[in-house]
């Protein structure tokens, strides 16, 4: 197939799905739990994820998560995600990589999925999910279960 005609096929088929795209943004509140080796005294985080929803199915976000303990901002992380959400059912899926630290010496990776259960009204929506985020730091890899309640407008 000739390249002209490779790009016409891409363009037509790119149409309807960018008609159908729109802008998401997610607020969130989690607390993690480390399971190995075992730490319960982990900070509050909060979320907020801008991103772009593609059809009903899937999200591309770019989360800023802020830990908080005692009052005071602790971490900064960046968490790329994609969630996949079937059609009908109100359950979901959440890949996350990530990056812990970011304005530290000790920069790691995390990374790791989340499924939960969503439900909306029109453009807004709440959220409950549980996840499983390892980081690979420089002591080895940490496993860390966390919970997270939000809600989401999309627009």
């Amino acid at each position: 197939m000739h390249k002209t005609s490779l790009l016409a096929v891409a363009v037509a088929l790119a149409i309807p799905a960018a008609a159908k795209a729109s802008i998401v943004v997610e607020a969130s509140v989690g607390r993690a739990a480390q399971v190995s080796p075992w730490n319960s005294d982990q900070p509050t985080n909060l979320e907020i994820a801008p991103g772009i929803g593609i059809g009903n199915m899937i999200k591309a976000e770019l989360g800023f998560v802020v830990d908080w303990q005692n009052g005071q901002k602790t971490n900064l992380r960046l968490r790329p995600m994609l969630v996949v959400s079937p059609p009908v059912i109100p359950l979901y899926g959440r890949l996350i990589l990530g990056y812990d630290k970011m304005f530290s010496s000790d920069r790691h990776l995390e990374f790791g999925g989340a499924v939960g259960v969503s439900f909306s009204v029109s453009a807004i929506g709440v959220f409950a999910e549980v996840g499983y985020v390892p980081q690979n730091t420089s002591a080895g890899v940490e496993h860390f279960v966390e919970g997270r309640l939000g809600a989401f407008l999309s627009f």
